[in-house]
């Protein structure tokens, strides 16, 4: 996957060097797509059978805001039918997220939980991730999963669901203290990646916000879950 930094209508991002993935691996990871376009603009992840978590950076330029979102949940690909439909009936975004900055990156607070109408059926390909109860910890091994470009500059979604194994690496002084950074030289967060999940021992440990595939050695960013779950949490048991 490669990845990079914007919002929902403008850039994503995707995982390059990445391999094929299948639905019933990542279950739980679900396409958002412009209702009135059909049209995929970013990643998901169930956390319950009624909420979705992604990036706010995703959604909250939206027009038509939550009438304008169409979750598809259960399919691998882009292009196929086989998934189950959800329309979106709340959009909540962090109440300190502050947009993106002038370089079109969401620097703090990069997270949005979605709420579906009615219930999500959970079945061998739709099911709930996880959250974590404690911090990943540098040096640890996650997956990237989405459908971003599988090169730089991107020109096109993958049509197939991508994984990649990464590193969460030190970033402190590059990156806000609710953000976790990965790195691989040939792995990279890309254009379409955007609010898909970052894995760690089972758990959602992070969201794909924003990176930089066009500099060798700089770190893509995610939202720290651990660091939001009070946020999460105030939204699911509302």
């Amino acid at each position: 996957m490669k990845m990079n930094k914007t919002c929902a209508t403008t850039k994503s991002v995707r995982l390059q060097g990445s391999e094929v993935a299948s639905i019933s691996e990542f279950s739980f990871i679900v396409q958002l797509r412009l209702f009135s376009v059909n049209r995929f603009f970013c990643a998901g992840s169930i956390i319950s059978n009624k909420h979705i978590l992604t990036a706010a950076h995703c959604i909250f330029q939206l027009d038509n805001g939550k009438t304008d979102i169409w979750i598809i949940a259960g399919s691998q690909k882009l292009s196929d039918n086989e998934g189950t439909s959800y329309y979106v009936q709340e959009m909540y975004l962090h109440p300190e997220f502050e947009g993106l900055t002038i370089g079109s990156q969401p620097e703090h607070n990069d997270i949005a939980v979605l709420a579906v109408r009615g219930f999500i059926i959970f079945n061998q390909q739709i099911n709930k991730i996880d959250l974590p109860t404690q911090d990943i910890t540098r040096g640890s091994s996650v997956i990237l999963c989405g459908w971003g470009a599988t090169s730089y500059p991107p020109t096109q979604f993958s049509n197939v669901l991508q994984k990649a194994k990464v590193t969460v690496v030190n970033c402190q002084i590059l990156a806000s203290e609710d953000q976790i950074c990965t790195f691989d030289h040939e792995k990279r967060a890309i254009h379409g990646d955007s609010g898909g999940p970052v894995v760690g021992d089972g758990k959602l440990v992070g969201i794909i916000s924003y990176g930089f595939p066009w500099i060798s050695d700089e770190p893509d960013r995610h939202s720290n879950i651990f660091k939001h779950l009070d946020f999460i949490n105030s939204v699911i048991n509302f």
